[in-house]
């Protein structure tokens, strides 16, 4: 298992822990709470804030519990250069060639890379993983370093195992 101190939350991740009446809000909650318990930092793009700004994000989340990223130009050109990996290698082209071809999912991954003291990315989205991140692993190797959990197939027993008690002879 490894090891994680610091997660860059997606904006499903919050939307789940906001609403109650959500289909993950109980693994949303499971996992905010570990992070809690454990002193596991967690950190907001202004990305994930700008996808978020239709619901109130500082009233459900207070901003004193998160670390703020920033995205600069080191961060748009990563992002850049992922969405010309995802056209070159699995032809991945939103609509055309328009500023909206550039994903908010590339902009979180170009982040992840950059901040390469992020080892953990939690989100409800699976397919981001599957279609994005798996294919980028061999051009960016900084995602291996990544623990991608996704609330919607892997619940927090599955990710974080309770430590086993170890009798040891007196």
């Amino acid at each position: 298992m490894k090891i994680i101190s610091k997660v860059l939350v997606d904006t499903c991740f919050l939307i789940e822990l906001a609403g109650k009446d959500k289909e993950c809000h109980q693994n949303a909650l499971d996992y905010f709470q570990y992070f809690n318990e454990n002193n596991i930092e967690y950190y907001l793009s202004p990305i994930v804030v700008a996808e978020y700004w239709h619901n109130s994000l500082v009233a459900d989340f207070p901003s004193t519990h998160f670390k703020h990223l920033t995205f600069n130009y080191v961060d748009g050109f990563q992002t850049g250069n992922i969405a010309k990996t995802l056209k070159e290698k699995n032809g991945i082209n939103a609509n055309g060639v328009d500023k909206h071809d550039i994903k908010d999912d590339y902009k979180l991954l170009a982040q992840l890379i950059v901040n390469n003291n992020i080892d953990c990315f939690i989100t409800k989205d699976g397919k981001l993983i599957k279609n994005y991140v798996e294919p980028l692993f061999e051009s960016f190797p900084a995602l291996k370093n990544v623990l991608f959990i996704d609330i919607k197939s892997q619940p927090i027993t599955s990710t974080f195992k309770p430590q086993t008690v170890i009798d040891f002879p007196e």
